[in-house]
């Protein structure tokens, strides 16, 4: 799912002419907008729970794809055009897959790791399938490979 979210990145920054951005830079301050100086608080205000979350970069992403959904509901045409850009990562952090931790500029899990920069040309791959079925058989895949493992 990190992958695919990498990818739609990488399409969205082909799109503005960007060649790279930062895992923790929202794709709503690459179109110019800006985020008042308390608006981290004034979420934590309004969404409580957010400070029971052990994790910056789960926050960072929640809070930007909330403010993703404000452009959406605005019509910003830009914003239109790429909807679903974050699905794959709250997809990923639905499925609990808030274990990620980065080191050393990396995002690490039991997957691996991904560079916390995002380059344009990850738009240039095939998309993944990221589907409730296609996930599915990927984790069928691997209770088995872990499976076959233990024996």
């Amino acid at each position: 799912m990190i992958a695919e979210y990498y990818r739609r990145v990488g399409v969205y920054l082909q799109f503005i002419s960007k060649e790279v951005t930062s895992i923790y830079l929202g794709m709503d301050l690459l179109l110019g907008y800006k985020m008042a100086d308390n608006e981290w608080d004034e979420l934590l205000v309004t969404a409580p729970n957010y400070k029971k979350v052990d994790f910056h970069l789960m926050k960072l992403l929640s809070m930007h794809y909330l403010r993703w959904c404000n452009l959406l509901d605005s019509g910003n045409n830009i914003v239109l055009q790429f909807r679903d850009i974050y699905e794959p990562m709250i997809k990923l952090f639905e499925r609990g897959g808030g274990q990620i931790s980065t080191h050393h500029h990396e995002l690490v899990g039991g997957f691996g790791a991904f560079s916390r920069s995002i380059d344009a040309r990850r738009g240039d791959m095939k998309p993944f399938d990221i589907s409730d079925k296609a996930l599915k058989i990927i984790i069928k895949e691997v209770e088995f490979a872990e499976a076959y493992l233990v024996e």
